[in-house]
């Protein structure tokens, strides 16, 4: 039940962002959550086309990376016209207590999802061009 609300929630931002920001390319949003010592983290993606392989082998990359990280998914969704994703996470707050050790931690934890975002965003452009140069060699073969 919990997965399908995270899920419905997924899928409403990526409705909105897709109507409302596309401009915006990528996205990263953390927040914290006291209640529970937790974050979620929101990601999203706003293409000019329907997501396709590229899309999805960018998405399971970070995937992978939040899972190496501890990082849980709750929920994932897209647009009705499947161009904008937005993946939701979460991770615990861990041992920081003061105010100060927290903050750092969240920096830190934003910090990596970027690099992370970023990593997978190149990895995707140099497949699109690798594949793009075999489908010319085979061409002018």
């Amino acid at each position: 039940m919990a997965t399908n609300v995270w899920k419905a929630a997924a899928t409403m931002v990526a409705t909105h962002i897709r109507g409302q920001h596309r401009d915006f390319h990528r996205g990263l949003l953390l927040i914290p959550r006291v209640r529970d010592n937790a974050i979620v983290i929101w990601m999203f993606g706003n293409e000019d086309r329907a997501a396709g392989e590229p899309t999805l082998h960018e998405m399971d990359i970070l995937r992978r990376d939040t899972g190496d990280r501890n990082i849980e998914e709750l929920g994932t969704g897209f647009s009705p016209d499947r161009c904008t994703w937005v993946m939701i996470f979460r991770t615990r707050r861990g041992r920081y207590r003061t105010k100060a050790g927290r903050s750092f931690q969240l920096d830190m934890l934003k910090t990596g999802l970027d690099q992370a975002m970023d990593g997978a965003w190149r990895q995707r452009q140099e497949n699109a061009e690798s594949e793009g140069a075999t489908a010319e060699e085979q061409h002018t073969a």
